[in-house]
């Protein structure tokens, strides 16, 4: 359980780290298992956050290509020889579809597990689809699932300022507000340490050294937990900022 959450909240820790300014390969994909996806299909919820975090990092790339506000080697993906496309699977709403539908089923079966089960008492998810030894108390269900969820948020949040025409003001203020439960939770639970710690075999740093851009050896400073909580709350922030005005609604019209 513990190093589940290392590697979820590790990968989250280096989301926020690419968005400060570093690059891919050296931050999110550093992370063995989104080079081989379809090894996670034994695990439920690792399964789900890495599909999800694959696409969200997808429309990232593709919004700051549109809008043209970066170097080519920061963003230039196929320069970094990186995964961000599935061979043989076709990107777009489908792919994006089918992975908010996985994860939505995980979400709810966790967070049905952790209702059901009385706070003094503890429960097995041991088994083929949620492959976590051990017994694990409600509070630690509902922690998985706080993952699961500000996951689909977070591309949900991007999706729906993507769309055409006006936001959907209702839509968008759901998913924030779940994005914010779920960053409350994980304020509660983090193991932001993974990276560096127990879920560390999960990273390798010079894992993409072949594909990066030709710069010197650098140190990829880390996040901190409150740091990374705060960055995506402000990112929340800003979406719902950007959704009331009155120039500029969507992502589209912010380009």
């Amino acid at each position: 359980y513990d190093i589940l959450l290392g590697v979820l909240d590790g990968l989250l820790a280096l989301e926020a780290s690419w968005y400060k300014g570093n690059f891919l390969a050296e931050t999110v994909y550093t992370s063995l298992y989104l080079h081989d996806l379809d090894r996670l299909e034994g695990n439920s919820v690792l399964r789900a956050c890495c599909e999800l975090a694959r696409l969200t990092c997808l429309r990232v790339v593709s919004v700051v290509h549109r809008a043209g506000v970066s170097d080519e080697e920061d963003f230039c993906t196929s320069y970094q020889g990186l995964p961000l496309h599935v061979p043989g699977r076709p990107d777009g709403a489908d792919e994006t579809k089918r992975w908010q539908g996985f994860a939505s089923r995980v979400a709810s079966k966790l967070s049905k597990i952790a209702l059901r089960t009385q706070p003094s008492d503890e429960v097995s998810l041991d088994c083929e689809e949620l492959p976590i030894p051990g017994l694990l108390t409600a509070k630690h269900v509902e922690a998985l699932a706080s993952r699961v969820r500000l996951r689909q948020a977070l591309l949900g949040v991007i999706e729906c300022l993507e769309r055409d025409g006006d936001v959907d003001a209702r839509e968008l203020d759901r998913i924030v507000s779940d994005a914010r439960s779920c960053l409350g939770s994980i304020r509660e639970t983090h193991r932001f340490g993974g990276v560096k710690d127990g879920a560390k075999f999960a990273f390798f740093r010079y894992l993409n050294k072949a594909h990066m851009p030709a710069v010197p050896p650098r140190t990829v400073e880390h996040c901190d937990p409150d740091e990374v909580v705060g960055y995506f709350e402000s990112f929340l922030d800003h979406a719902v900022a950007i959704a009331k005005t009155d120039s500029c609604k969507t992502v589209g019209q912010l380009e």
